[in-house]
């Protein structure tokens, strides 16, 4: 998931210069043209190895490491001719290797709906499917993951929705509680977001509003979070009915969260419980 965070200028951009340059000095062998790409691969190997390494983007560190430091011991131990080839064979695979992962990349980004395993007709309406809820999107462009997808995601997952324009998702998880458990609304907040925190950097709560249907106890939550490099934003919809506990999770990138965030209190604030229950399914409390 979340493939169009990463930043593929932070790694197209150099791979081009370096090529430029590269294809300049064998074609017209230069002190300063050398002297540029040494420049250039000790900064590389310095600020792009740490903004990798901080974002936990570790193919990518090892793909700049390794190139910088190829480039340099080239450049300035000039080896024999054997190592020298080695060397070389090393900094031209991980070019390849940047240019298929790039490739690989873009190919996905504009094929999200095979990506997603999505079903070929836009949803207005959510229907439960081991729970008897609805939640209603009023924005278009929301399609239904294939349940066996999800569940191999996720096998909590009652239903999952994508937007696979701005790769903005709604996943709805039920929970049935044991007879006689009784939890709070802050309780669950705390072990929900307690669970998210652990599998994410930078974790940060923004905000809390009170979900506008009154016939429920409920709550939205809002959480920013850093996974592999990506920055998210979630809404968590938190509501308990009775002795169920139903998870409305709305999240996209931080760069598309601003023109979502009314779509998804929408469909947050749309949830409606039927109070059946049309499959029993077994999940720990």
């Amino acid at each position: 998931l979340f493939i169009d965070g990463i930043k593929l200028e932070v790694v197209v951009f150099p791979s081009i210069i370096d090529l430029f340059l590269g294809i300049t000095l064998l074609v017209k062998p230069s002190k300063v043209i050398a002297t540029i790409i040494i420049a250039r691969s000790i900064f590389a190997l310095i600020v792009f190895s740490i903004t990798f390494g901080s974002q936990e983007a570790y193919l990518f560190l090892f793909f700049q490491f390794t190139y910088a430091s190829s480039i340099i011991f080239l450049l300035v131990k000039r080896p024999i001719k054997k190592v020298r080839n080695i060397v070389a064979g090393i900094a031209f695979t991980v070019l390849l290797s940047i240019a298929a992962v790039t490739m690989n990349t873009i190919f996905t980004l504009h094929n999200l709906d095979y990506f997603y395993s999505l079903q070929e007709k836009p949803v207005k309406t959510i229907k439960g499917s081991f729970w008897d809820y609805n939640v209603n999107i009023d924005a278009d462009n929301w399609y239904l993951r294939d349940r066996e997808a999800a569940l191999k995601e996720n096998p909590l997952i009652d239903q999952w929705a994508v937007n696979p324009k701005l790769d903005a998702h709604l996943m709805i998880i039920g929970e049935k509680l044991p007879p006689n458990t009784c939890l709070k609304l802050s309780q669950i907040k705390e072990v929900v977001l307690a669970n998210l925190k652990k599998s994410s950097n930078h974790y940060k709560e923004l905000d809390e509003t009170v979900t506008k249907n009154k016939k429920y106890s409920g709550t939205i939550v809002h959480v920013k979070i850093n996974i592999g490099g990506v920055d998210l934003e979630y809404l968590y919809g938190l509501y308990t009915v009775e002795n169920m506990v139903f998870q409305v999770i709305t999240f996209s990138h931080s760069k598309n969260f601003d023109s979502l965030e009314n779509e998804f209190r929408q469909m947050i604030n749309s949830f409606k419980y039927e109070g059946v229950i049309k499959k029993e399914k077994k999940i720990e409390a």
